[in-house]
């Protein structure tokens, strides 16, 4: 509720016109303070705080008034993940990852962290999100190679020991592959150590074209100004980001039907005049599941990334009473395409509250994705449904949103992500009570999924 002395809105201050600050009166505290507690506390237990400037931003567009959780992707330390509202600890997330990982910082350098720390990753242009995957196994066992890996150099690749890649926690190994008009076709594959079957593959490379040109992938007959091609993986499948310095990582998905150690490489076919410019790779990653994740190290032999785990995360008594309505605020990207459903698949789901617990339904209220849309899950009870609610506004994974998510229960849902809005106006909508939430599947293990902000509030 706006607090105004006479006509004037003393809920904000202004100069010339402009907001200058928020301010609230009694209890609440102003911006400054709470940001000042929140960095203070944060330092005070040893943690660390990137991109000040995201969460100064972040800040001052909460209502600190209303707000009574807040998380952003700024603030972090072993085993947690620090919330901006509470200044108690005990509204803290916790963390997990028995083993290291490797994320984009904000040099755009691969930088490998210790085990059970957070991860903030900077492969989003602007802010950083909170970086969520599966545990994934590089079964390619040197990622950067050597001359004694098993591979097949079928005939044009080459070894430098000594290029600078400048990309942070990445050696200096790299394959060089020539392109000029000596050869009809220079190529090579890559052997797995042990064979791959009826499974989907994603081979991932870093990869540099010595006159910085950006890879366009194409068939050993393209024209059009392609200029590489990967053996057996079409070139729908291939894509490509750039990561900094005109070295980009290249993604290509393959399905496996029958035993293979076998895995094609990048190839040069010189009857096109594009496909003649000589480039450097390393980095290689092959992967089994449904999409590529961040970059695992191998040096000899394969190596696992593990799940990242972050809790339940038990509410304020206070957050929501049972009745009230609610607003949830949020941006985020989902990771795995093929996550298309409510129950057991991971991924689908952005947020879920509830009273009990993720698999007892009871007082649940979820924001997923199924059959490509925003999805609206509700139920009061252990069984029954009452609310199920397709959207018709497209989620893509790899693609973030700002998210609103409103609850009403005197009429209905309001969901608006970026500039799409759509209502559904219930007559009946149940007064749940929801003391929890977590960023979640169904059976409750990690998400799939970037998380640069959320806030929930009274309403």
């Amino acid at each position: 509720m706006a607090i105004k002395l006479g006509n004037i809105d003393i809920g904000k201050a202004y100069l010339g016109g402009v907001v200058v600050k928020k301010l609230y009166l009694g209890a609440v505290l102003l911006l400054d303070n709470l940001l000042g507690a929140f960095k203070t506390r944060v330092n005070n237990d040893s943690g660390t705080i990137e991109a000040e400037d995201c969460l100064d931003t972040f800040a001052n567009e909460l209502d600190t008034n209303t707000t009574e959780y807040a998380l952003v992707a700024s603030a972090y330390k072993e085993n947690k993940i620090y919330s901006l509202i509470k200044n108690e600890s005990t509204f803290d997330y916790d963390f997990t990852r028995s083993t290291t990982a490797t994320r984009l910082n904000e040099d755009r350098n691969i930088e490998i962290v210790g085990n059970n720390i957070p991860r903030l990753d900077y492969q989003t242009a602007g802010c950083p999100s909170l970086l969520f995957e599966p545990q994934r196994t590089n079964l390619f066992p040197d990622s950067q190679p050597t001359e004694v890996l098993p591979y097949s150099n079928t005939i044009s690749a080459q070894f430098d020991n000594n290029y600078d890649w400048n990309l942070g926690d990445f050696n200096d190994n790299a394959i060089f592959f020539e392109g000029n008009n000596t050869r009809n076709i220079r190529y090579f594959y890559f052997d797995l150590p042990t064979p791959v079957e009826n499974t989907t593959i994603f081979f991932t490379f870093y990869m540099r074209f010595v006159n910085g040109q950006a890879p366009i992938f194409g068939g050993s007959n393209s024209s059009g100004g392609s200029n590489i091609t990967i053996i057996g993986i079409n070139a729908n499948n291939i894509t490509s980001v750039l990561v900094k310095d005109d070295i980009y990582r290249v993604t290509a998905k393959r399905v496996v039907t029958s035993p293979t150690t076998r895995i094609g490489g990048p190839a040069l076919y010189q009857q096109n005049v594009e496909h003649r410019t000589s480039f450097y790779m390393s980095g290689i990653q092959m992967e089994e599941g449904d999409y590529a994740t961040s970059y695992i190290p191998t040096n000899g032999s394969i190596a696992t990334r593990n799940v990242d785990n972050i809790d339940i995360k038990i509410f304020p008594n206070t957050l929501i009473e049972k009745g009230d309505d609610f607003e949830v605020n949020m941006e985020a990207e989902l990771l795995n395409p093929e996550a298309n459903d409510l129950y057991g698949r991971n991924g689908s789901i952005l947020f879920s509250l509830f009273e009990d617990g993720i698999s007892t339904f009871s007082n649940q209220i979820t924001l997923c994705r199924r059959s490509d849309q925003f999805f609206i899950k509700c139920r009061s009870n252990a069984s029954g449904i009452d609310v199920s609610y397709l959207t018709g506004i497209n989620f893509n994974a790899n693609q973030k949103y700002k998210i609103k998510f409103e609850y009403n229960n005197a009429g209905g849902v309001k969901l608006t992500v970026d500039d799409t809005e759509v209502f559904e106006n219930i007559d009946a909508l149940p007064t749940l009570k929801i003391n929890k939430g977590l960023f979640t599947t169904y059976d409750g293990s990690s998400p799939e999924s970037k998380i640069y902000n959320f806030s929930i509030k009274n309403k």
